[in-house]
């Protein structure tokens, strides 16, 4: 959510410096965001079945691959796709978030632990600008436009892809995604 947040807080600043379009386009572009996620939702067994324990990886490389799209995008076409793929990495690492620690803890503690994931969740949103724009402006000086703020979040979910890939190898042996997938 550190990284996700930068999407929804950096777009319509994106589309303006490039003179891609206006508030319409802003509002259109976090529209099919959202459609992508919700469709996500709606075939998250089938994804799940087709991933089991890995299915992290592909919504992570999705959301750095949209990041990185909209980062650099030389049209306004571009960001759409972009941001379409940014929404299907979103909804996989949404829900499979919640799911994982729905199935991580004991039944009897699900909806504090929920809790605690939504809350971090908001914690993460709310502190994002801050720790992007930070790194941003330590990197790259204040100057730097909100297309570099959206390639150092790529930038951070590709590293958390890295980190998901040495999980998976050396530490999921035996994953709760394997078990009882919804929709079955």
């Amino acid at each position: 959510s550190l990284f996700n947040f930068a999407f929804q807080s950096n777009i319509a600043m994106l589309i303006n410096e490039k003179g891609f379009g206006d508030v319409v386009d802003t509002a259109v572009i976090t529209a099919i965001l959202q459609i992508a996620s919700f469709a996500v939702g709606v075939f998250y067994g089938q994804i799940v079945k087709l991933f089991r324990r890995y299915v992290l990886l592909p919504g992570l490389a999705l959301l750095a691959t949209g990041f990185l799209m909209v980062a650099f995008a030389p049209s306004m076409a571009v960001v759409l796709v972009g941001g379409t793929v940014f929404g299907v990495g979103a909804g996989i690492q949404y829900v499979t978030t919640l799911y994982s620690t729905s199935k991580s803890v004991d039944q009897h503690v699900v909806s504090m632990a929920l809790s605690l994931v939504l809350a971090l969740t908001s914690l993460g949103f709310s502190v994002s600008p801050i720790v992007i724009e930070g790194v941003k402006d330590l990197l790259f000086g204040p100057g730097a436009g909100a297309d570099v703020s959206l390639a150092i979040a790529g930038v951070g979910c590709a590293a958390l892809f890295v980190v998901e890939c040495v999980h998976c190898r050396f530490f999921a042996k035996e994953d709760r995604l394997d078990d009882v997938v919804p929709d079955e």
